[in-house]
């Protein structure tokens, strides 16, 4: 049997001791539907409804409609993550960190993801045949108010009632908030007497009213004293995917014994009706 050397116990006992710092992880993937689209400007086409009408004669002439036609246009762009390293780090560190920066990268370009989710939720959307029409959040009729008033039940209930009155579906709803918004909502008496102890909880499955909870810490603050959550249709937005999470390993030409990891993604989002998300505001 082979006898470790002493250089070797010293480089496995450095990278036993090697800590990944905490940082937020994707978190909004797979709630919205991503398309797969090619181009830097890709536009979605979205139909009103139509009305009936009813027979009250014979040979009654028969009455055609316009029907209401728009469209919503995303721009893609592209977002990147990128390390060098030196063949002195590897010597230095006494390890390869290529796989650990890899994993930082992906996490890195995870949150961009969620970034331009939530820009494109809460943000302008572009609007017409060109997309050259802005089309702001509607914060008169979508927006539960802080009412100085922690997040709770009750306001999770109006935000719910503004979607079901708009025809939409509710039994798919997702409600995006931070931790502290999760432990406001867990502190509600009618959540802690009713919901505590469900399974659903307990498997970390969490669920209320049919609604998916999905924990979301960089959801920015209305201001300084106002927080939000955001109820949600998976109808809300569309998600443009030009080119998926990649990763590149190059060695550099210009550089002395150096290899350059470089992680991208392009993609963009678009709200597509400005009914199917509620910001619902509490105090902090």
């Amino acid at each position: 049997m082979s006898v470790p050397s002493q250089i070797d116990v010293f480089k496995n006992s450095y990278s036993d001791s090697v800590h990944l710092l905490l940082e937020q992880k994707k978190s909004l993937g797979g709630i919205f539907k991503e398309h797969a689209l090619q181009g830097e400007k890709n536009f979605f086409d979205r139909f009103g409804s139509l009305s009936y009408g009813i027979q009250t004669q014979r040979n009654q002439d028969v009455t055609a409609q316009d029907v209401d036609h728009s469209r919503r246009m995303c721009t893609t762009s592209k977002i990147f993550s990128a390390v060098h390293i030196e063949g002195m780090d590897k010597i230095n560190m006494m390890m390869d960190p290529s796989n650990i920066y890899v994993e930082r990268m992906g996490t890195a370009l995870g949150r961009g993801y969620d970034d331009i989710v939530i820009n494109a939720l809460l943000g302008n959307a572009a609007s017409d045949k060109d997309g050259a029409t802005p089309v702001a959040f509607d914060t008169v009729n979508q927006v539960i108010a802080e009412a100085a008033t922690a997040l709770t039940v009750a306001k999770l209930n109006a935000a719910i009632a503004k979607l079901d009155a708009a025809g939409a579906d509710t039994t798919d709803l997702v409600l995006i908030l931070t931790a502290g918004g999760k432990e406001d909502l867990f502190n509600d008496d009618k959540i802690i007497n009713g919901f505590y102890n469900h399974q659903a909880y307990m498997d970390n499955k969490i669920r209320f009213r049919g609604l998916r909870l999905v924990q979301f810490n960089n959801l920015p603050d209305v201001d300084a004293d106002t927080a939000r959550a955001l109820l949600v249709s998976p109808k809300a937005l569309n998600i443009a995917v030009h080119d998926q999470v990649g990763f590149r390993i190059d060695q550099l030409q210009d550089k002395i014994d150096t290899t350059q990891i470089l992680g991208t993604l392009q993609m963009g989002a678009v709200r597509m009706e400005e009914k199917l998300v509620v910001d619902i505001q509490y105090v902090k």
